[in-house]
């Protein structure tokens, strides 16, 4: 009788003390339209940091950095297009939250996972490593492995390598592949949004300096999209790098500066503020070039803006989130300089005309509207140039258009001169 008072006393006395709190450390997974992993982890020191993963969103399980609040029970961080905000639950077995913008908010509630129940974040055959390519800053770099020449494939904006993950296996039969993730994306360093880090020069630098360091010799570049710039850059400032370039729906006016398109806007501002800074501390022999050439964009670049004013009219209704990497992507975009003359030999894959479904009409004012003059441009400046049109393929046309892609890049290698 004595021992089970002794036991029921002891019991008591154990709900007197709070439970061990629980840590919204640990990996956790949930649906809202597409899987989410979030994995936070602690520090020896207490703090919390992590990285969230949009798995099969683009089929790109690169991670976006945590970088607002996290606490013990609650966390809030900036997406591509929203801020999470979550609450570790009383038994710490779920984070419930939801993504904020301008929008309704999206409900999420995210489960803590174990061993057995966590989703494969990469399952992808690549061998993973970090290259420093600039004080302070490492860029992530893949390894497919393979035999050959070999390819460098390089991601559009706010994608990582691991966009090819499904794309890559099917090259490695023949070449060496390798796959870059900018700085800025990823688990590459991510300086911050000004020029000097982000103009398409600085960009193709990073992509020479992996090479250098992996002791690359004259690679084909493989980009996709706004990887364009930094394969023309390095096409344009040091063609002996590089063995080819495969533009991949990449070719428009960040890497073919073509002056009658408003697509050129970013290239045209850029231009004009070099020129006006130049200016005024230029030797007077140099000045009049300086003016000249102020005077031959200001046309296309008043018709530019009038294009800009239009599209962004379009954009007024949407939501607004200054995420970190937002502000990088769009200093990309707005960092692209001006490129003619590309030296090394490449081929242009098009989305053309771009799938479509399921509203074909295009607006008149859009982007995708300029870009057939864009096409016909290019072809006009290199009449000597592969230029594929694949129609009705998706902008990742590696993607959509996989065979196709496979079959044109096999073409170009085989015509390339022997090394």
């Amino acid at each position: 009788m004595r021992a089970s008072l002794t036991l029921i006393a002891f019991l008591s006395l154990l709900m007197t003390f709070p439970a061990r709190a629980q840590s919204i450390s640990g990996t956790w997974q949930g649906m809202a339209g597409w899987k989410r992993v979030l994995k936070v982890v602690e520090a020896p020191d207490g703090s919390l940091s992590g990285g969230f993963y949009n798995i099969a969103a683009s089929r790109d399980p690169g991670v976006l950095p945590i970088t607002g609040h996290v606490s013990k029970r609650t966390i809030e961080f900036m997406t591509w297009s929203a801020i999470f905000r979550g609450t570790l639950s009383a038994d710490g077995k779920s984070i419930v939250g939801a993504f904020q913008s301008s929008t309704p908010p999206q409900p999420l509630t995210l489960s803590r996972a174990t061993p057995k129940t966590a989703w494969a974040v990469d399952s992808t055959p690549h061998a993973v490593r970090k290259v420093a390519v600039a004080d302070g800053v490492s860029l992530e770099v893949l390894d497919w492995g393979g035999r050959g020449q070999t390819l460098v494939l390089l991601a559009g904006n706010y994608n990582t390598a691991h966009v090819f993950d499904e794309f890559a296996p099917g090259l490695t039969a023949k070449y060496h592949v390798y796959g870059i993730t900018r700085r800025g994306f990823g688990t590459s360093s991510a300086p911050p949004p000004t020029m000097d880090n982000y103009n398409s020069d600085r960009l193709g630098d990073d992509v020479l300096a992996v090479l250098d360091s992996l002791k690359i010799d004259r690679p084909v570049l493989v980009g996709h999209s706004i990887a364009g710039a930094e394969m023309s850059s390095i096409g344009t400032r040091h063609p002996e790098k590089v063995s080819g370039l495969v533009y991949l729906d990449a070719g428009y006016d960040w890497a073919f500066y073509e002056p009658a398109s408003p697509t050129s806007f970013d290239a045209d501002t850029n231009i004009l503020a070099r020129d006006f800074s130049q200016l005024q501390a230029t030797e007077p022999s140099q000045k009049q070039a300086l003016i000249k050439e102020i005077q031959n964009i200001l046309p296309m670049f008043e018709k530019g803006l009038q294009w800009f004013a239009k599209e962004a009219a379009t954009e007024a209704d949407w939501p607004f989130i200054p995420s970190p990497q937002a502000r990088i992507g769009e200093a990309i975009v707005a960092d692209t300089l001006k490129y003619t003359g590309v030296k090394s030999p490449f081929v242009v894959i098009y989305a053309s005309p771009h799938q479509c479904q399921p509203n074909c009409a295009v607006n008149p004012d859009s982007y995708e509207a300029a870009f057939p003059s864009q096409i016909a441009a290019v072809a006009a400046e290199y009449p000597n140039a592969h230029i594929i049109r694949l129609p009705e393929a998706n902008h990742y046309v590696f993607r959509s258009n996989q065979a196709d892609v496979l079959r044109e890049i096999d073409a170009f290698m085989a015509g390339l001169p022997p090394r």
